[in-house]
């Protein structure tokens, strides 16, 4: 997802929709971050980040996908812009969030 979409459904959307916009891109990037953690820590780099082992960003990340999921679900299927459309295609089409 990106902010332009935020941006376009701010001026056409109603403020519901955006805040669950908002909600949904946030833990989105949660996700995003928990792998790149784990990542990290499977790098041999360091064997903790962020205060958690690897076990615990998979707890994480697994927590963050299945509430990415859901609200990605309640998105309106209608009335977004194309190119926020497309992006909401594309995550539920994502090889990391589909594990």
């Amino acid at each position: 997802m990106c902010l332009a979409c935020l941006a376009s459904i701010a001026v056409t959307g109603t403020e519901p929709v955006v805040r669950l916009v908002a909600k949904t891109e946030t833990v989105y990037a949660d996700a995003i971050d928990a792998i790149a953690a784990a990542e990290t820590i499977d790098s041999g780099l360091t064997h903790r980040y962020g205060g958690r082992d690897r076990r615990g960003w998979e707890r994480f990340y697994g927590q963050k996908r299945g509430e990415f999921l859901a609200l990605l679900a309640k998105l309106p299927k209608q009335g977004l812009a194309e190119r926020c459309a497309r992006h909401s295609r594309h995550a539920h089409q994502d090889r990391k969030l589909a594990r």
